[in-house]
């Protein structure tokens, strides 16, 4: 639940950005993801990275694989 509360707390800060916004904040969430922007799913990425930054203030491992491609599909 701590974990949860906190990549939504991340995730508010990011309201109203879209993966294909002018204001360059959809950049700034695939540079968090691998320092790339590049034309991976713009969603995952996101999700992955609010995840990450949740987890550096916890402390504790990201417990997502870091993907965002149908390839590493399981």
């Amino acid at each position: 639940m701590i974990l949860t509360k906190a990549i939504l707390l991340e995730a508010e800060k990011w309201l109203g950005c879209k993966a294909n916004s002018k204001d360059k904040c959809a950049d700034e969430i695939k540079k968090l993801y691998n320092g790339k922007v590049n034309n991976e799913a713009w969603c995952c990425k996101f999700v992955w990275a609010m995840t990450n930054e949740a987890c550096k203030k916890l402390g504790i491992e990201n417990p997502l694989k870091q993907t965002a491609s149908k390839k590493n599909r399981t």
